[in-house]
């Protein structure tokens, strides 16, 4: 009996595991930043540097809006600009930067930037935010927005080390933590799924 209570457990470690590694290398894929302009530039706050590269990708003229998901209420669009050179927030217009301050995680991040999204007719967008953080971006936005198509423009924090990430214990706890969190959305995403198939079966 013990044989057989073993047998799934080792399974279910082994497919963990792999999968773990699995996730850890997509972080490291070296994707080269797209100079596709967009309609707008979608920025997830949470980490270091996400706000400071939306806010340049922006001056270059990358897309013509920007929509920061996330921000503490009294957070301005002034104190935001500082975050820039003086040369970069001389080619920002501020009013083509709005702020979300209802998200607190990344699906409201989702929802919070489609509703955004459909009230200025945005077709196109670029994602900013971590690369640990944007495999479980883009799974969750492309649930909210099925129909933009969304370009990933990962940024890799200074203190995060992808490459020998299990020596680093802040970046291990971090990868490890970041993995379940999207193993969850992952499941939520099939339920839905299968929720919606189950109920267009019974129509």
């Amino acid at each position: 009996m013990k044989r057989w209570f073993l047998i799934p457990m080792l399974v279910s470690f082994l497919t963990w595991g792999l999968g773990l590694m699995w996730f850890a290398n997509s972080i490291q894929e070296n994707i080269p930043p797209s100079e596709q302009s967009t309609d707008a530039i979608i920025v997830l706050t949470g980490g270091a540097e996400r706000v400071s590269t939306g806010l340049t990708l922006l001056s270059r003229g990358l897309a013509q809006r920007l929509f920061i998901s996330g921000v503490h209420a009294h957070v301005k669009i002034k104190e935001l600009l500082s975050q820039v050179p003086l040369n970069e927030q001389k080619k920002i217009n501020p009013s083509t930067i709005d702020l979300g301050f209802a998200a607190a995680n990344t699906t409201q991040n989702a929802q919070e930037t489609a509703e955004w999204v459909h009230k200025n007719h945005i077709q196109t967008l670029r994602l900013v935010t971590a690369n640990y953080h944007m495999r479980r971006s883009l799974l969750e936005f492309s649930q909210y927005l099925p129909a933009v198509q969304i370009i990933p423009h990962p940024i890799s924090p200074r203190n995060f080390h992808e490459k020998m990430w299990w020596q680093w214990p802040g970046t291990f706890d971090l990868i490890i933590r970041e993995y379940h969190k999207f193993l969850g959305a992952l499941a939520q995403y099939c339920l839905r799924k299968l929720s919606f198939k189950g109920t267009e079966i019974f129509r």
